[in-house]
């Protein structure tokens, strides 16, 4: 839990190195599985709120800088819509070479973060499991995980035995880059699930 408050606390600092404005000049993969992995960061503090009001205040969040809006560009909003979560709010996460779009359910703990517009969301996918598992929070469930019909699916599960609910994080997408990038890449819902 350290490490995601630390790596959420230390990316504007991040965000203004050197090294940042480089890769800001030529996107990569690793650069933009960093940005996936800062916004599953943010999605995480949201899914932990323990109420509706702290959901819909995105009271952690709000501390971090990042501001939520009703408003978003309407694919987002139909995509966010689906699977019945409930109202959202929404906020568009900083990446250099994509959109990367987040929803924060307010009535529901969970989130989705929709990317899009990149070239760079299938070769960053190594790079997202990588962040995920190197942080010993998540384990991924290799048997539900796999690619079918053109689709690459990644279960995960927070690391927390001998709780009532638990965390899942699915990751979805095309398996190889979809109408040359252009609209959605990669679709990932975080939730608490009972059981």
């Amino acid at each position: 839990m350290k490490h995601i408050i630390l790596a959420l606390s230390l990316a504007g600092i991040v965000a203004a190195s050197p090294a940042a404005a480089q890769r800001e000049q030529q996107p990569t993969s690793d650069a933009f599985a960093e940005s996936v992995n800062q916004s599953v960061v943010a999605c995480f503090h949201q899914v932990l709120e323990p109420d509706d009001t702290s959901r819909a205040e995105q009271r952690y969040l709000g501390t971090q800088g990042v501001t939520f809006s009703s408003e978003a560009p309407d694919p987002v909003r139909q995509l966010a819509a689906a699977g019945d979560l409930g109202n959202a709010v929404y906020t568009q996460w900083p990446a250099n070479g994509g959109a990367i779009w987040i929803a924060a359910y307010t009535q529901n703990p969970a989130c989705r973060i929709m990317i899009g517009d990149t070239q760079l969301a299938q070769t960053a996918r190594p790079g997202i499991e990588q962040r995920l598992l190197e942080s010993g929070l998540w384990q991924k469930d290799e048997a539900a995980s796999g690619e079918s019909d053109g689709i690459t699916r990644q279960l995960f599960y927070l690391s927390q035995p001998n709780t009532d609910n638990r965390i899942q994080l699915n990751i979805s997408g095309p398996t190889a880059v979809n109408q040359n990038g252009s609209n959605l890449q990669m679709l990932i819902t975080m939730a608490i699930i009972e059981g």
